[in-house]
């Protein structure tokens, strides 16, 4: 398959947004049109996907999350601490010309460049909400979940990820329900998933790759209820601008996983590397829609759409009888019923009702 063989034709009305004059304007102008967007792209391969409980209502745009200093409690942090590690302006790299990267190519072995995924290096849900509120005007009363990457395909699956922890609580002052896996681990930022992230948004391979990140806010109503969505993206393509996920994956590893991630973070399309004996020998780009016909084989569309949807009334009529605040885990039982516990260990998800309220009122 050739890297450029196909493209999307958006029917976007993109809105400009002025940009100080700094001596890098003319590269800032190339991507000042992607801070808010109303993009087509997504929305149509989200049709061909024959997902029928999903509807896009608005896109809030991109913002950067820039963790610093010593790894701390979210739950002791104060709104300005968290106000700081935002930045509204921030955008995805840039995909670049597939074509003009010469394969195949080996990957590097730079020094390992290693940290956990403890706040402020993991990203609080309550940081988007912030966002949304007030960078995107965005009003919370229409909003009844808060979803990351992940909580589709768990909820889809009726699974929770082997050692992760589901953590909801509903959000203090709203009836917003927060959910997001809860797992700490360690990862180094030059294994050769960061190595390709790096070669296709036209940096060095062997670089050192930034703790920081760049989410993606979109409001989506599944079924009934309105859910914002806060996932992290890798890129985008400035040909149609779109979102992109970027992934070294082989093609039987396409499942639910996947396909839930990039329908939570806005990504039309997968840049996908094939690798052989340490090297990158083809770069393809693959429609969301062509990933979920070979995701859902084993699956019926309807089935994973009736899961989702029952178990997300589950949880809102399952949180009810608990305080804003209450930090809880979400399983599933043998019957593959939903179930909320409270916590063994103590699970740092959410600052402080006061602070809580700071960031989002």
């Amino acid at each position: 398959m050739n890297s450029r063989r196909w493209c999307f034709r958006s029917s976007s009305n993109i809105i400009i947004t002025a940009l100080p004059i700094t001596n890098n304007f003319g590269k800032l102008l190339q991507h000042a049109s992607l801070k808010y967007f109303s993009s087509g792209v997504f929305p149509e391969e989200l049709a061909k996907t024959d997902f029928s409980i999903f509807r896009n209502c608005r896109d809030l745009g991109y913002f950067g999350w820039n963790p610093k200093g010593r790894y701390r409690k979210v739950s002791f942090s104060n709104a300005s601490d968290i106000a700081s590690m935002i930045d509204i302006h921030a955008l995805p790299g840039r995909l670049i010309d597939l074509n003009t990267i010469s394969m195949p190519i080996a990957f590097q072995k730079p020094r390992p460049q290693n940290y956990t995924n403890k706040f402020p290096y993991d990203l609080p849900h309550i940081a988007s909400l912030h966002v949304t509120s007030r960078h995107r005007n965005y009003v919370l009363s229409n909003i009844d979940f808060v979803f990351g990457g992940s909580a589709l395909n768990s909820l889809a699956t009726q699974t929770i990820p082997k050692g992760s922890t589901y953590v909801v609580c509903r959000v203090p002052g709203t009836n917003i329900v927060m959910a997001k896996n809860h797992k700490i681990y360690k990862c180094d930022l030059t294994l050769p998933s960061f190595q390709f992230e790096r070669l296709v948004t036209g940096n060095r391979m062997e670089g050192r790759h930034s703790s920081s990140f760049v989410e993606h806010l979109q409001v989506m109503e599944v079924g009934n209820f309105r859910v914002l969505f806060s996932a992290e993206v890798d890129a985008f393509d400035p040909a149609d601008q779109s979102a992109v996920e970027v992934k070294l994956l082989k093609a039987k590893n396409w499942g639910t996983k996947v396909i839930f991630q990039m329908i939570s973070s806005g990504s039309a399309k997968m840049c996908h590397g094939i690798t052989k004996d340490g090297h990158i020998t083809r770069i393809d780009l693959v429609p969301l829609s062509d990933l979920t016909e070979n995701a859902v084989q084993k699956y019926s569309r309807d089935k994973l759409e009736s899961n989702i949807l029952r178990h997300m009334c589950r949880l809102k009529e399952l949180i009810e009888e608990y305080q804003c605040g209450c930090v809880l885990v979400l399983s599933f039982d043998s019957n593959s019923e939903l179930k909320l516990t409270l916590p063994s260990y103590d699970i740092d998800l959410i600052p402080s009702a006061r602070v809580v309220t700071e960031l989002i009122q």
